[in-house]
């Protein structure tokens, strides 16, 4: 073995230490990975950047998945969305009321400035059975929501808006059932 001789800028190093190190610099060069791509084989597709912060490639599986799921819930929300202020028979008198429906569910609202506020009801589509007009429930448009447990009557103001509401009302049942 031959003995390196030290150096006035580097500090005494003992023997031992040195062939250590020497041993380990020889294993990193052994083990050593070399890269099979050059820079030119990369994909040079612009990155995004993802709600959680982290960059990926706009063209990934996840991301392309992700996109086609969120614009399909778009549609589907935006499909029976349907919002205005209906009367509601609250403990034998009418209330007006703000109402939303959206996605698979109905939401109602004390007023249209509440909206931004915690949801005061909501009545899921499955729930409901049946979706009647019926002007014998005590005003002129009129319709009820059947369902299991009990039934919701409401009135919108005019026949041209109770036909609206309960198309978009039936759309979201049959949608989700």
């Amino acid at each position: 073995m031959s003995e390196e001789k030290e150096t006035p800028s580097s500090p005494s190093i003992s023997r031992g230490k040195k062939k250590r190190m020497r041993r380990s610099v020889s294993a990193v060069k052994v083990n050593r990975i070399t890269p099979t791509a050059t820079k030119s084989d990369m994909p040079t597709a612009p990155l995004q950047r993802v709600s959680r912060g982290s960059k990926t490639n706009a063209s990934s599986p996840s991301l392309l998945a992700r996109k086609a799921f969120t614009e399909a819930a778009e549609q589907g929300k935006n499909s029976t969305g349907k919002e205005g202020i209906l009367l509601h028979q609250e403990k034998q008198r009418w209330v007006e009321r703000y109402f939303v429906v959206k996605g698979t569910s109905v939401y109602k609202y004390k007023s249209s400035t509440d909206r931004d506020k915690k949801t005061r009801t909501r009545i899921p589509f499955s729930g409901i059975t049946r979706v009647n007009a019926d002007p014998a429930l005590g005003k002129p448009f009129a319709f009820e929501l059947e369902r299991k447990k009990d039934n919701v009557i409401l009135a919108a103001s005019s026949n041209d808006e109770l036909s609206e509401w309960l198309r978009s009302f039936r759309n979201g049942v049959v949608s989700s059932k």
